[in-house]
């Protein structure tokens, strides 16, 4: 962008505008100068561009490989001599053509004067070739139980990485099925020119199967080796399965009692048809303290102190504290987790939470205690059910109700995503079912929330969009039977961002009072800027309605903005500004702003 167009955004004058106009400009205004921000110090001194390819990714990764591309911005390279200095850029970009299917690519370089120099690729014959035929030798027939993967290649262009990880998927499968040696003896591909396709030939070495052997455990200090030894999942004499060992790993690792788990097995020395296994570990230290801070301009500043113990009694019993407080807020809880306290893969919470809490809304003091499950099954499910005690007393609208509720909440959730704080691909959902009665009047309703997400790569690694959607309803009981803090309210910086926390939905007397069911969206276009600086815009809608089934008779209020991003070790610092887009009369404010770590969804 050039710099007069900068000074002109940043000089815009917005004075006299309506507020909305207003805040329109403002937004335009933070990403013309976040662009300005973007653009190189240094200029380019020379062009590198990719003629003859039509795929635009093609395209792109050819230029990365450039190394002409990688240094346009450096003073020291002679222009005059583009040519002769980057010759090898030619070869390097018809080698990574040839293993992504265009066998027969061949690329030329020239440089051309303009204004700037230009050094220009030229692609020729681009056909891609297709995978005719695969072919696996394996030096064995293959073992009881062996389920190779499936084969993706045929048909397809010729990929040299996808050939590869054909082959390893291969190992892997014999590994499963108790061969521990099998390996990858060669990968070839035969290119017919004359018909454009190409035959692969994937050559193993199955090995020979084996059983389990003895198993050691090294690096213990304070954790009990029965920890350990309860959680392997094979015993001497199982056959090898790669899948138990890989699991076993995830299950060590995740237990947060170690900085570093690594399973290494061999042949025993006497019988070479016995894997024995050595299990080594480096315990974590058992304490942690965590603190956290926020702000949000319609709730004010927020603080939190999370304490940790990971190894209470020496088999990974953990116990953790955690508090929270801000202006009109604050709570705090104990949580004690046994790990398979109810069985595999069952690790059992014992918790207890207090909580005051004054909103626009309601205000609510509550004691809660818990029983609860959690239940990992895979990699990517996780399930959590157990009886809870909940004991509150609830104002809204003048008005003093105290309740005791028993509930039987089951949630699941689905984890696909490649990071749980700043996901960039992937997908999640999350759904809970919670039956509630009162033990004193016996009234009683169930409330359900589902929430999906998904991420989508737009832009390599660059930019991104997610999309969230939200849904709720409680059945069972009347709006006046359901506590003011059960029901479920909109806005705020977790829920439609530029509207104030739980504005909106039902009103009365001007108070937000809650409904029966929710409906809320929302998507981001996330842009990162360099390695530690991002942005991000969104758009967020939804509202709370007084039936259990959303009708829509409240208006669907939509917020829209602008958010920094800083990234650091610890996930993402979020900075948020959002404005209604359909603001109600003397109801919202021109904008709300929020900071937080992690993404907002």
């Amino acid at each position: 962008m050039p710099e007069s167009a900068c000074a002109m955004i940043a000089n815009v004058d917005v004075s006299g505008l309506s507020r909305w106009f207003r805040a329109a400009v403002g937004l335009v205004a933070i990403l013309g100068l976040a662009a300005c921000a973007s653009v190189p110090w240094r200029s380019e001194r020379y062009e590198v561009t990719v003629e003859g390819l039509g795929d635009r990714d093609l395209r792109r990764a050819a230029l990365r490989l450039s190394e002409a591309w990688q240094e346009r911005t450096d003073r020291s390279i002679d222009t005059a001599l583009l040519a002769r200095q980057f010759r090898a850029d030619a070869f390097n970009i018809e080698r990574y053509l040839h293993a992504q299917g265009i066998s027969a690519a061949q690329v030329t370089m020239r440089v051309v004067t303009n204004r700037l120099p230009s050094l220009i690729f030229t692609v020729s014959n681009t056909n891609r070739y297709l995978v005719d035929e695969l072919d696996v030798r394996m030096s064995a027939p293959a073992p009881a139980g062996y389920a190779g993967p499936t084969n993706t290649l045929t048909g397809k262009p010729v990929n040299f990485a996808a050939v590869d990880a054909h082959a390893r998927g291969v190992v892997r499968a014999l590994k499963v099925a108790g061969h521990p040696g099998a390996r990858v003896r060669d990968r070839t591909v035969f290119i017919d020119h004359q018909h454009t396709n190409a035959a692969v030939v994937i050559e193993i070495d199955a090995g020979e199967p084996a059983i389990m052997g003895s198993t050691t455990i090294t690096g213990l200090n304070r954790v009990d080796q029965t920890f350990i030894e309860r959680r392997l999942r094979w015993k001497t004499g199982d056959p090898y399965n790669q899948q138990h060992i890989d699991a076993f790993a995830r299950r060590m690792t995740e237990s947060g009692l170690f900085s570093f788990v690594d399973i290494s097995g061999k042949p025993n020395a006497d019988d070479p048809g016995r894997y024995d296994m050595t299990v080594r570990v480096q315990e974590r230290r058992r304490r942690s303290i965590g603190i956290g801070l926020g702000y949000q301009s319609d709730t004010g500043p927020e603080a939190s102190l999370a304490w940790q113990h990971r190894n209470l009694l020496g088999r990974g019993e953990q116990i953790e504290f955690d508090a929270t407080y801000g202006e009109d807020i604050w709570n705090g809880g104990l949580v004690l987790t046994v790990p398979e306290g109810a069985g595999r893969n069952r690790d059992l919470e014992l918790g207890v939470k207090i909580a005051d809490e004054e909103s626009d809304a309601y205000d609510v003091r509550y004691e809660k205690i818990y029983g609860r499950i959690r239940h990992r099954s895979g990699r990517d499910w996780l399930f959590l059910y157990g009886p809870a005690l909940r004991r509150s007393t609830v104002t809204q609208l003048g008005s003093d109700e105290d309740y005791v509720h028993f509930s039987l909440p089951v949630t699941a959730l689905l984890n696909k995503r490649d990071d749980n704080l700043d996901p960039t691909r992937g997908y999640a959902a999350a759904a809970t079912v919670e039956p509630f009665v009162d033990l004193d009047s016996s009234d009683a309703f169930i409330k359900s929330l589902f929430t999906p997400s998904v991420y989508l790569p737009v832009l390599d690694r660059t930019v991104s969009l997610g999309l969230r959607l939200t849904l709720g309803s409680i059945a069972g009981n009347s709006v006046n039977g359901i506590p003011a803090d059960q029901r479920f309210y909109a806005g705020g910086g977790q829920s439609i961002r530029g509207y104030a926390y739980q504005s909106v939905g039902p009103r009365e007397d001007g108070k937000p009072v809650g409904g029966l069911s929710l409906v809320e969206s929302s998507a981001e276009v996330r842009w990162r800027i360099t390695p530690r600086v991002g942005l991000v815009a969104f758009i967020d809608g939804g509202s709370a309605y007084e039936p259990e089934v959303s009708d829509f008779s409240e208006s669907y209020q939509w917020g829209a903005g602008l958010g920094l991003r800083v990234f650091t070790g610890v996930g993402p610092i979020r900075v948020d500004v959002g404005v209604p887009v359909n603001p109600r009369q003397d109801l919202d404010d021109d904008f709300e702003f929020y900071i937080s770590i992690g993404q907002a969804f």
